[in-house]
């Protein structure tokens, strides 16, 4: 085999390498996906591993279905989210009660009022909050950091307030 074969192949064999290290990587960290056609922004998370996922804006036929799903990735779980913040562009905010979001698992805060359980909170208002047209979601954790952000729509390019 030439020299030049040799060095060659080295080089492929070397950028091979990069790509799948780069794969490996990408699914460690969380990378940002594409939901109804919206870009989502990725934001810095002081608590990482806990992402806004969802917003169900406009629900059919009861526009009081609407929700945020929170996700916690991680593999232990968030003890407390009491004193926690989710709030919207209109500054409606929903305060968490004494809450553990569970490893690996998802949660909805629902506009409506209803019974909390594990998997499901009830912000309690009478009225829809989340814009059809766009809106931001800002979760906080209880020293006011931002933990994250889902905008959607007209504001999907949004920045932090």
């Amino acid at each position: 085999m030439s020299k030049r074969l040799k060095w060659f192949l080295a080089v492929l064999l070397a950028l091979g390498s990069v790509v799948v290290v780069r794969a490996a990587l990408e699914e460690i960290f969380y990378l940002p996906v594409v939901l109804s056609g919206y870009p989502i922004q990725p934001t810095p998370t002081p608590v990482p591993g806990i992402y806004l996922i969802d917003i169900d804006y406009q629900p059919t036929p009861n526009p009081m279905e609407e929700y945020v799903e929170i996700e916690n990735i991680n593999i232990d779980p968030l003890e407390s989210m009491e004193g926690w913040t989710l709030r919207d562009e209109n500054a409606n905010v929903y305060t968490f009660p004494l809450f553990s979001l569970m490893a690996n698992d998802t949660v909805k805060v629902w506009t409506k009022a209803g019974q909390n359980w594990p998997w499901d909170l009830y912000w309690g208002m009478s009225e829809p909050v989340w814009n059809d047209h766009g809106d931001c979601a800002y979760l906080r954790d209880k020293d006011n950091n931002l933990v994250d952000t889902f905008c959607y729509g007209s504001l999907a390019q949004s920045t932090q307030p």
